[in-house]
C-alpha cells in the first residue's frame, strides 16, 4: 500500500506526460542554426557523450553527493520485509559507478529498461 501510495505520488510530481521536458528537445531552424548533432541516445557523436560527461562531472555528480551525505537511511543498514539491506552500499557504488563513466551508466541504465527498438523514434 506505501509504495502504491509512493509510486502514484511519484507518477502525479514527475509524469507522464513529459511535456515540461518534450518542450526543451531542440528543433533546427532552417538557415539560422548549424545542424546539430544526433541527439538519439544510441547514436551520439563522441563529442557530445563527451560534453554529458564533463556536464554530469562538474554540475550533476557534486550536489548529488552533497545530498546524498545528508540521508540518514543510507548510512545504516534498514531492516525491509525482515532483511538488513545496506542501502548506501548500494547507492554509493551507483553513484561510484555514474561517476566513473556517466555515459556508460545511463547506457547500462537505458539498456536495462529498454528494447534496442525503443531508443529511436525514427
Amino acid at each position: 500500500m506505501a509504495y502504491q501510495k509512493a509510486a502514484e505520488a511519484l507518477q502525479n510530481e514527475l509524469g507522464p506526460p513529459y511535456s515540461a521536458v518534450e518542450n526543451l528537445i531542440p528543433e533546427p531552424v532552417d538557415g539560422a542554426n548549424p545542424d546539430l548533432p544526433d541527439w538519439h541516445w544510441d547514436k551520439l557523436p563522441p563529442a557530445v557523450r563527451s560534453g554529458i560527461d564533463d556536464f554530469v562531472a562538474k554540475r550533476v555528480m557534486p550536489p548529488l553527493k552533497k545530498e546524498l551525505a545528508k540521508v540518514d537511511k543510507l548510512k545504516t543498514p534498514q531492516e525491509m520485509e525482515g532483511f538488513d539491506v545496506d542501502l548506501g552500499a548500494i547507492v554509493n557504488g551507483m553513484v561510484a559507478q555514474m561517476d566513473k563513466d556517466p555515459v556508460g551508466f545511463l547506457d547500462k541504465l537505458f539498456q536495462t529498461y529498454m528494447a534496442p527498438d525503443d531508443f529511436s523514434p525514427d
